[in-house]
């Protein structure tokens, strides 16, 4: 019976060193994935920030909406007055065709 024992104990043992040794190889494993995990999310943030970049020097503010706006109101407003004008001058310009036409 001592001798069972021996060996249980011997190969009980030798279970406690390979459960240990593969926890260490598998905690290697977990390390490269955490910085191969790392390295990935330091890229994305790379590309997020340099997106930040690109849009705030390409697309419109509200800001520049609002001046751009300003100047085509403007803008239409000037052509609406021209053309206001340019109507004025047909009516006088029938008026007289027709005074002319009735004398």
């Amino acid at each position: 019976m001592q001798e069972i024992l021996t060996w249980v104990g011997a190969l009980a043992g030798l279970g406690s060193v390979i459960a240990v040794v593969r926890f260490w190889m598998n905690m290697g494993a977990t390390e490269e994935a955490a910085k191969a995990a790392r390295k990935q999310a330091e890229e994305a943030m790379a590309q997020i920030t340099a997106h930040r970049v690109h849009s705030a020097s390409e697309f419109a503010t509200a800001k520049a909406l609002g001046e751009a706006e300003r100047r085509f109101a403007t803008a239409l407003e000037t052509i609406t007055g021209r053309f206001d004008r340019m109507a004025e001058r047909l009516d006088r310009v029938l008026e007289t065709l027709l005074e002319r036409r009735d004398n």
